[in-house]
Formats: structure tokens, sequence, C-alpha cells
């Protein structure tokens, strides 16, 4: 007979209370907050009020894959929903999915619109317990898979040859044979900040490498010989004429060639720029070289040529 009214549109249920947590623009950021607070992942349906997965993920919340997640829904029926719009959701039904361990980041769901679909992915998020912390630090590279150490011709070809920047480091062994100076710690420590940051020009390559000072003495002596020769601080012969004697007499220089710390090795260039502060494991010595690098990848530090003589520096004995 005649009662019953209000079964709502066809293809929808009534909505049974209690099936899922209502969420609206005003309470998403406690319920999202409680969901961090206990470490649950969330579910986060958009549907209008009666559509039959409200009733089916309703039914899944007490499947012991996902009975630990937090279930809500938001009612609309409106693509201009604020919530919509900061999810960028364009159509209905939508899930949103957040991990137990990031629960507040939320990734929509892609897969087809049934329960089991949704419960699948749903199970995934429950597993993963990593952080948004824990995340970045997995996808970083370790130091010690960004440092090279120069151990033969080969190698020093390749920073001087290398289309980038090659961050050469100069070290001196101590210790016992074979032992890595202590600074090559600090550069693998350098080497992961400055990836994680990406704080030089994203075009420039750069590599990071070091060399043993007594392995390599020429490297660094022609190097600061450059660089001291660029400076004025030898003086040049007092004749060109062939047939002068003092014409081949050598330049006098007023002092010794410094060994830099560090010389950015430009090699389609074929320049480099040196850096002589001291670099060790402290805040301050870290960012001296980092933005060290960020002068020289975007050309504001002084270059010199590198000399054509580093190319004849014979291998070191064995």
């Amino acid at each position: 007979f005649g009662g019953g009214g209000g079964g709502g549109p066809q293809g929808q249920r009534p909505q049974a209370k209690g099936l899922l947590d209502p969420v609206n623009l005003a309470s998403m950021k406690g319920w999202l907050q409680d969901a961090v607070n206990q470490k649950k992942p969330v579910l986060l349906l958009f549907a209008p009020a009666g559509h039959s997965l409200i009733e089916q993920l309703g039914k899944i919340k007490k499947n012991d894959d996902v009975k630990m997640a937090k279930f809500g829904h938001v009612t609309t029926t409106d693509a201009n929903h604020p919530l919509m719009k900061k999810y960028k959701i364009k159509n209905l039904p939508a899930v949103l999915i957040g991990s137990k361990g990031d629960p507040a980041a939320l990734h929509k769901f892609e897969g087809k619109m049934d329960a089991d679909a949704i419960e699948r992915a749903l199970s995934i998020a429950v597993r993963n317990k990593l952080t948004k912390e824990a995340k970045q630090k997995n996808e970083q590279p370790l130091g010690r898979d960004l440092v090279t150490n120069v151990a033969g011709m080969a190698a020093l070809h390749q920073c001087f040859s290398h289309h980038g920047i090659c961050m050469l480091f100069f070290f001196t062994r101590a210790g016992r044979p074979g032992q890595q100076p202590q600074g090559v710690k600090y550069l693998e420590k350098l080497t992961e900040q400055s990836h994680k940051h990406k704080q030089i020009n994203k075009k420039l390559k750069v590599i990071y490498m070091w060399l043993d000072v007594q392995q390599f003495p020429q490297v660094a002596l022609q190097l600061g010989s450059a660089v001291r020769d660029r400076e004025g601080s030898c003086s040049t012969p007092p004749s060109t004429d062939p047939n002068d004697p003092k014409a081949y007499q050598d330049p006098v220089c007023r002092r010794p060639p410094k060994v830099p710390t560090i010389a950015a090795i430009l090699g389609k260039k074929s320049k480099f720029v040196a850096y002589f502060n001291a670099f060790d494991k402290s805040p301050e010595s870290t960012k001296g070289v980092l933005d060290f690098l960020s002068r020289v990848s975007m050309g504001d530090e002084t270059m010199h040529k590198v000399p054509a003589s580093i190319e004849l520096i014979t291998p070191p004995a064995a």
C-alpha cells in the first residue's frame, strides 16, 4: 500500500548509519590527524549518499587485512566540492588511500571501483609502514656510491674529460697503508647532502672524486702553479730575443704553488676553479664547499686553464 516513500534515487541504497565515518571540509583535518596519531592507514570514499560502495566498504572493514584502517566518506555530488578540488577529483565515485606509515599523504585509487579491488589496494597500504621521511631516505643514494677514488690514470682522465663538473678533492693519507683519509667520510656526507637538496644547476652533471696527494703529487702542484701564475706571482723572462741568453731563464716566482683543497674541473672547457679553504666535518665547512660548487655552476668563479702537462703525467708506481 502507499507507505514507504524515500527509497532514494534509482541504483542507490539508503546509507546505513555508522558504516563509514562522515567527513567534510571542517572535520577533514582532525580526521586525518587522528589517523596519523594512531598510525592507521585510511580509506576515504567520495560518493553520493546511498551509493552501493558505502555498504560494500562497510562490510570489508571487518576483514583481518584491513580492519585496522580508518574508513571515511565524503558525501557529495558536486564537482565544485572543496575537498574534490583539493585532491583533484573529477569523477565520482572516487577513493583516496593513505598508508600506515604516512596516512595524511593521500593517493587516488586508480583501479576498478569495486570492493575487492579497493580492499587489495588498502591491504598494501596497511603493510606500508614507511613514513614520508623514511621513503625519501630510502630513495637517497649513499655517499660511498657517489664518490670515486682516483687510484689510476683511467679515473684521472675521467675527471678531466667529464662533461659537467668534476669535484676533485685532494687528501693526504694518514695511518696504516690502505686506510682511507678521514676526509673521505666528510666528502661522502657532503655528496649526500648535495644530492638531497640539489643545490646546483641541474643541467650540469656533477661527479665527486678524490686522490691521494702523495700518489699524484704533480696533479695538485700543477693546478696550484696555474693559479699562482695567473695571479702574477712569477716574473716573466726579461727578453724574448732568441739571441739573448736571458730569454731562456726560468720565471722567478715569489712563492711556491699552493695545493688546492678542491679543484672543480670543467672538462668540456678544459678549465678549472681552485678552492683553498679547509674542508672538514663542520657545518660551516660543508656550507662553504656547497656554496663554492653553486658559484662554479653559475659561472661566478674565476676559471683557470687546465695545464696541458696534466695529460703527460706518468702513472704512479705500483
